[in-house]
């Protein structure tokens, strides 16, 4: 195998094992809100045990690829606590300003470009999740293209490992979920 192809699989499998880090840890967040509105919850499901799953997940593709690891699981961690509210959290700041250390933190692992690249996938991700899932504005989803746009500009081929990644952990947790309806 070449090398090119052995590093596109090593983004790709950091990024997939990453957004499955990313999944275990926003249901365990999210656990309460989504038993209320009959969502599924791999941490209902499972229960709070998974979560060591998501740091093993999170563990593997950080020993797999570094760079994508940091910066994918930073990029999906400053686009949900920068749009959240400006709540006080643990170290007594607010959600901006944690995004803000973790995206000095990313630049710093990972670099400008794929943090910049992770940042506008996670946002993209974001807004479409919102569109299938709540039917919001389909303004969303022209934003979500313009930041995937923004991210094959920045970098074409890391974008595109994580993006096929995130296609393949989407088609599989829709087939997952059908099949325990």
């Amino acid at each position: 195998m070449s090398p090119a192809f052995l590093d596109d699989f090593a983004v790709f499998a950091a990024a997939f094992l990453a957004g499955l880090a990313i999944k275990i840890m926003d249901d365990h967040l999210d656990e309460h809100r989504d038993s209320k509105f009959g969502q599924p919850n791999l941490a209902a499901m499972y229960g709070q045990g998974i979560t060591a799953y998501g740091f093993c997940a999170l563990l593997a593709a950080a020993a797999i690829h570094l760079p994508t690891a940091v910066s994918v699981f930073a990029g999906a961690y400053i686009v949900g606590m920068g749009l959240s509210s400006s709540s006080t959290y643990l170290f007594g700041l607010s959600g901006r300003a944690e995004s803000l250390l973790m995206l000095v933190f990313s630049i710093y692992c990972a670099g400008l470009a794929l943090t910049g690249v992770s940042i506008l996938i996670m946002a993209a991700i974001q807004l479409w999740d919102n569109w299938v899932d709540n039917g919001e504005h389909l303004l969303g989803l022209v934003l979500a293209g313009a930041s995937i746009g923004g991210a094959l500009l920045i970098d074409g081929g890391q974008s595109s490992m994580v993006l096929f990644a995130y296609a393949l952990f989407f088609a599989l947790e829709r087939w997952w979920l059908g099949s325990i309806s």
